[in-house]
């Protein structure tokens, strides 16, 4: 369990590496929105790039974004950026992206954290 946060006003970049846990994203995400600035937040930003295992699957990914629904409820519109060039974490991402769906947040793919970021902060 490895992972680096940064906050850059109200926004978020997590970096994940090693072997990473449907738990551990479960402990970031109860951070982030335990945090005041997570009602004024416009982008999360998941660095995937270093990671070497999702020990993880679909069912987990239903149940963290199940929880993002709930919090959708304080934050109402929010960028989710995946930085990622692994297939298994790009399926993870698009089962992610089903369960919000009937959410204002969008959620996209990236293959590094310049596009993310890009990508995050256009208006």
């Amino acid at each position: 369990m490895a992972n680096e946060i940064s906050w850059n006003n109200s926004n978020i970049i997590v970096r994940f590496n090693g072997i990473v846990s449907a738990d551990e994203i479960m402990s970031v995400n109860d951070l982030i929105y335990g945090d005041s600035r997570f009602d004024s937040m416009d982008y999360q930003i998941f660095d995937y790039s270093k990671v070497e295992k999702m020990a993880m699957n679909e069912i987990d990914t239903e149940v963290i974004g199940t929880l993002d629904k709930t919090a959708s409820m304080w934050n109402r519109k929010l960028k989710v950026a995946v930085v990622s060039t692994n297939g298994f974490i790009d399926n993870l991402t698009q089962t992610y992206k089903k369960t919000i769906s009937d959410t204002a947040w969008e959620v996209r793919s990236f293959s590094s954290i310049k596009d993310a970021l890009q990508w995050c902060e256009e208006e």
